[in-house]
């Protein structure tokens, strides 16, 4: 990687990144907090749309200095981050989706850590927000369960790209990366702590999951998560290698719910963990159905449509 170099502390401002998926039932509560905070340094928002029940047309109407970008073509999350990445102006890049609300005080504080040192990445965790449907409290603890709450203060070993932020110089080396593959998180933080790179979490920059997850959309997004990472984790392997993991695997989803399960013993959430079980089994069963396939036949193909290909508009223009 080239040389990171800081930028000057009175310079840093957010651009912050939204991806929508059908997100018309919690983009109103997600954008309200993030614009409120303005004043503390969110420059630019942008909101990064692939829906098809009016998510955009209430941006539109009701936040006229967001920046959209429409998607016509199906994509996932990370391409729509990829998107907005690449279009991103400030100096700090922090990534969102519609479903979650950020605390008071989370631009303030994003600022102020990356001002302290290179940090590689800096966030905060994820709380469940009151209320939740039993099929959004198994989203909850499949997918952002580990950043709870004691686990993701101070140096951590990783950060959910759903409350993160960097310095963009940290990200320029991965551009041509985002423009072919997207914005996989997971894989680029990799790469980063391989750098030296360290990452940093702080309760003042939490966010609350609001939940209305289309649990069909959601299945279907875990299937293709599930088979890019059994494909890139075989990919080297040798034919042994990949027989094992093909043998091992009728395990991986009783490895993975155990999994699950300690980390919401932890956090005081056994009995939410317990009442949405029945949903975590569905949800883990399209995964590791994913994961076989990648093992046994590979990626999907990538028709995906290249970031630069996005409409672009300003709410109110």
């Amino acid at each position: 990687m080239t040389p990171y170099f800081r930028q000057p502390i009175d310079s840093l401002t957010l651009s912050v990144v939204v991806a929508a998926r059908n997100g018309r039932a919690t983009v109103e509560p997600c954008l309200r907090a993030l614009e409120e905070q303005r004043k503390d340094g969110i420059v630019e928002i942008i909101v990064v749309d692939h829906s098809t029940d009016g998510t955009a047309s209430i941006v539109r109407e009701r936040f006229p200095e967001v920046e959209i970008v429409e998607r016509a073509d199906s994509a996932l999350v990370p391409e729509l981050w990829a998107e907005g990445v690449l279009r991103a102006r400030q100096s700090i890049v922090a990534l969102t989706t519609t479903q979650m609300a950020v605390s008071p005080g989370w631009a303030r504080t994003l600022i102020r850590l990356h001002q302290t040192h290179p940090w590689g990445g800096v966030g905060g965790p994820i709380f469940q927000a009151r209320g939740l449907r039993l099929a959004d409290q198994a989203v909850y603890w499949l997918r952002f369960g580990q950043w709870g709450g004691a686990n993701c203060q101070g140096v951590v070993h990783d950060l959910p790209g759903d409350n993160v932020s960097y310095q963009r110089a940290r990200i320029l080396d991965f551009d041509e990366t985002i423009r072919r593959d997207g914005f996989w998180e997971n894989e680029i933080h990799a790469v980063l702590r391989q750098s030296g790179a360290r990452f940093y979490a702080e309760s003042e920059a939490s966010a609350r999951f609001l939940g209305h997850t289309s649990i069909r959309e959601l299945a279907s997004q875990r299937l293709v998560h599930g088979r890019r990472f059994g494909a890139r984790r075989v990919a080297s392997a040798s034919f042994v290698r990949r027989s094992l993991f093909v043998l091992a695997w009728p395990l991986t989803p009783a490895v993975f719910l155990a999994r699950l399960f300690a980390r919401a013993r932890r956090a005081g959430g056994t009995l939410s963990f317990v009442r949405s079980l029945p949903w975590l089994l569905y949800l883990l069963a399209w995964w590791s159905s994913g994961e076989l396939l990648g093992y046994l036949l590979g990626e999907f193909a990538d028709d995906s449509v290249s970031p630069s290909q996005g409409a672009v508009h300003k709410s109110g223009h």
